[in-house]
């Protein structure tokens, strides 16, 4: 059995994931003074619950009997770390595992059918993603702050999380002689554990956060609706592996860049306004994530006083410190009330960030 410690795509994601954790509150105390959010909350959800959706879905594939091929693990050992040392430019997982098969291919004559079994992984591993997108999404959006030429601040947001799903599955060898239907033989295996680090960096510009994760979803989706398309291929057609594996990763990565043109060229711009206050950050499990604020609203006025900067946000504040009546004009110009209870004499802990 192999040991999951000595493989250098779950040391590498590790250094990374602690990297990109250390960047944020680094960058978040030198544009705002403090941490919006100074605990390592990246690094509980790297561990926890992805762990447990590795494993079980590792009795999934030990149950099915699905072996992979020994020298396809290798290029994803190699080709997934260096994803994750570039991800400073984006990290997503299935565009790696699909250069992985597409090297596999180039560099060996492999059967179809281990060909077909790398495509349905990729697939499984971009559900598997698009779910924690959707049900374990980020807890706060971390914005970085520009100037443009006109001299006006600017926020852009930097979306990254990195989850451990360790997945145990047969590769050949000489442990274990099991009749396995979905490879249509009897074969010698032995247990693989093989740690995947799924997960995403994202540099948003021109999109809401929570459009452009929204946006990543649905890329997840198509990325596994083309790997089970291309894995039933390879069955069906053999003769065309190099032909499919080349025509997922051109598709692949041409969805990526789509992705990144919508994050960079939309429509909508983070800049200071001067009729208002501009909100570039709302903390989870606050005041202002109760009142539903959300990124990008304009805060027009607080407690009936009009407001422009943060100290007059802050001074309107103070003249009701226990409950917080605001009127805010979201992104397509619609103005709304919300009002919340804030906490007892803290003020400043409502929780939305705006510019300085």
């Amino acid at each position: 059995m192999s040991i999951i410690w000595w493989q250098p795509i779950l040391w590498v994601g590790i250094l990374v994931a602690c990297y990109w954790t250390y960047h944020r509150i680094q960058t978040e105390r030198h544009y705002f003074h403090s941490a919006l959010q100074s605990h390592w909350q990246e690094m509980r959800r790297f561990w926890w619950p992805s762990i447990i959706i590795g494993l079980l879905l590792s009795i999934l594939l030990l149950a099915v009997g699905l072996v992979l091929p020994l020298k396809w693990l290798l290029w994803v050992e190699l080709l997934g770390s260096l994803g994750l040392l570039l991800s400073v430019i984006g990290y997503q997982l299935p565009f790696w595992l699909l250069l992985a098969t597409l090297g596999y291919v180039l560099t060996v004559h492999p059967r179809p059918n281990a060909v077909a079994v790398a495509f349905l992984l990729s697939a499984l591993v971009s559900v598997i993603g698009a779910g924690l997108l959707n049900y374990l999404p980020t807890d706060a959006y971390s914005p970085e702050l520009q100037r443009t030429q006109r001299g006006k601040l600017t926020s852009s947001y930097r979306l990254r999380q990195f989850y451990l799903v360790p997945l145990i599955v047969f590769i050949p060898g000489n442990w274990l002689t099991l009749h396995l239907p979905l490879m249509h033989s009897q074969q010698h295996v032995t247990i693989f554990v093989l740690p995947l680090i799924l997960g995403f960096t994202q540099l948003v510009k021109r999109q809401l956060p929570f459009t452009a994760r929204q946006r990543l979803m649905t890329t997840q989706i198509i990325q596994a609706t083309l790997c089970l398309l291309l894995g039933g291929m390879c069955w069906w057609q053999p003769r065309h592996l190099v032909v499919l594996s080349w025509l997922a990763v051109i598709t692949s990565g041409l969805l990526i860049l789509v992705t990144s043109y919508f994050n960079h060229r939309g429509k909508l711009r983070f800049n200071q306004v001067p009729n208002g206050l501009r909100v570039i950050a709302v903390l989870p499990h606050t005041p202002a994530a109760k009142m539903d604020l959300h990124v990008g609203d304009v805060i027009i006025a607080c407690n009936q006083i009009p407001v422009t900067n943060e100290k007059e946000f802050y001074y309107a504040l103070q003249k009701s410190p226990t409950f917080c009546h605001l009127r805010v004009q979201d992104q397509t110009g619609e103005f709304r009330i919300l009002e919340s209870a804030i906490f007892n004499d803290s003020p400043y802990e409502i929780g939305v960030v705006t510019f300085k």
